[in-house]
């Protein structure tokens, strides 16, 4: 119908306020940043990259602030620019959440989840 449909990270990387403002009284958040930061930076496209991964990262950090609970996986390992990379970011996503299930159950139900 002539829309132009556009995934959502160009904007807003964690669109948990939407939710809140429609109503959700509770909003579990899934992020993915980086543990790890990077300071060499050897070109102007070096820079860019970081700058961008800054300003990613603050909204993310803003957006997570109002979820009811945020669960972060680190994925030091892809750049938000990396295409052909989902086999990466599931197995890594899914050794993660294996290896903290405890602490995630643990969490969802102190927040009655």
């Amino acid at each position: 119908k002539g829309m132009k449909l556009v995934d959502g990270g160009l904007l807003m990387n964690l669109p948990v306020s939407p939710l809140i403002d429609a109503g959700a009284k509770k909003v579990v958040s899934i992020s993915m940043l980086s543990e790890k930061s990077e300071s060499n930076c050897d070109s102007i496209i070096d820079i860019g990259l970081r700058s961008l991964d800054m300003l990613i990262d603050s909204t993310v950090h803003l957006e997570r602030s109002k979820s009811t609970i945020n669960i972060n996986i680190p994925l030091n390992n892809v750049s938000i620019i990396d295409v052909g990379k989902s086999s990466t970011v599931f197995t890594s996503s899914q050794q993660w959440i294996d290896n903290n299930k405890k602490v995630l159950i643990q969490q969802l139900k102190e927040k009655e989840l």
